[in-house]
């Protein structure tokens, strides 16, 4: 039988709904983005995968 290490990692953005009802529609999209373009990188660097919920 194969064994391996494996990790779950979840991730949040703290303040996020308090910070969604002052910022407009294009501002919570560039948050989005940028909290993707943060940790995107690092799953593919472990070979991890993102499952959005």
């Amino acid at each position: 039988m194969r064994t391996a290490n494996l990790a779950i990692v979840f991730t949040e953005i703290v303040g996020y709904a308090d910070r969604l009802s002052r910022l407009t529609y294009e501002q919570s999209q560039r948050m989005l983005r940028l909290h993707e373009a943060l940790v995107i990188p690092l799953f593919r660097a472990f070979r991890g995968r993102r499952v959005k919920t």
